[in-house]
């Protein structure tokens, strides 16, 4: 997949991912956290994904940063869930927004690079209080990720 994306530092456990939004409002420290969902799914994880508080020292998944990049974000955001999966081959990432606009922004991510996101993993759709194969046009409540089998 050829994208504009952020370059991504990423820890030795490969579950903690960091890049720079550049633009109007500066640079805006970014941070992806790959947490498990433990310990029912044990192959569950959790994207946490935000700009980085220095203050408090965690994750501000509420914060609106308005840098004029979110395509680039996102993009950025989805190359750190490959090198993840390219780490951890069999987890599986639970994906919602913090609200329900940023959950329909994912979703909007998704349709939109649909094509290039089906040859890497396979999605489904939470809603009605089950899972689904992700279609586009459907409003789902959360994501699930996994690397696809074939995709070696």
């Amino acid at each position: 997949m050829n994208i504009d994306q952020y370059p991504i530092t990423s820890d030795s456990s490969n579950l903690t991912h960091k890049f720079d939004s550049i633009g109007p409002k500066g640079i805006i420290r970014k941070v992806v956290l790959y947490r498990r969902i433990i310990p029912k799914y044990k192959n569950y994880y959790n994207l946490s994904f935000g700009d980085w508080d220095k203050i408090n020292g965690k994750i501000n998944d509420i914060v609106v940063s308005n840098n004029n990049d979110s395509n680039k974000i996102l993009l950025t955001v989805g190359m750190t869930t490959l090198q993840f999966v390219n780490n951890f081959p069999n987890a599986e990432v639970f994906i919602k927004g913090s609200t329900v606009s940023r959950t329909r922004l994912y979703q909007m991510a998704i349709s939109k690079y649909g094509a290039e996101i089906d040859k890497l993993f396979d999605i489904k759709g939470f809603r009605n209080g089950h899972w689904e194969i992700f279609k586009k046009g459907i409003n789902f409540e959360a994501f699930l990720v996994k690397k696809k089998s074939n995709n070696l």
